[in-house]
């Protein structure tokens, strides 16, 4: 689960726990509150990613590509049962789009570019499905997400003004 060799930035405990709970099924776990059919709070599927992040420096790339690519498919899983349930109270649905950009960077950070790209797809995909809602506190959101992601796309297009340091 680990890598042991040339990794010496990283606590040997953190190590030796990151392959404790992997030998004890603690990721499959892990994916597998997410990917429920009982419902789990977004707090807590937002701290489970918390997890992978963390062990995502140390673990071994085989390892991460995976589990990530599974991962991913549960969040989005989980976040379109969001979408369709309506016996989730409002409530218990808060926050549940902030999970998207969380998957994203958690998917860069360990370097599979094009999982954390399908992520924006998937994105567009889901605010869409709420724009298309009955409902039109989803129908605002799904619009507020939709310009919020091209406002993000146009700003990542524009060129990165170069500045130079000129002394007097």
């Amino acid at each position: 689960y680990a890598l042991t060799k040339n990794n010496r930035m990283n606590s040997a405990h953190l190590i030796r726990n990151v392959n404790y709970f992997g030998r004890q099924l603690g990721f499959k776990i892990l994916l597998a509150t997410i990917t429920a059919d009982k419902f789990v709070g977004v707090g807590i599927v937002r701290r489970i990613l918390s997890v992978f992040l963390k062990v995502t420096d140390v673990a071994e790339k085989s390892f991460v590509q995976e589990l990530y690519v599974r991962l991913n498919d549960a969040v989005v899983g989980y976040i379109n049962k969001i979408i369709e349930d309506t016996s989730i109270s409002k409530a218990k649905k808060a926050n549940y789009l902030d999970l998207l950009p969380i998957l994203r960077y958690l998917l860069q950070k360990a370097k599979l570019k094009k999982l954390a790209d399908q992520v924006e797809t998937q994105s567009l995909s889901i605010y869409l499905k709420n724009f298309e809602s009955k409902y039109l506190d989803s129908r605002l959101s799904g619009l507020q997400q939709i310009k919020k992601l091209i406002r993000d796309m146009v700003s990542d297009e524009k060129p990165k003004k170069k500045t130079s340091i000129t002394s007097k």
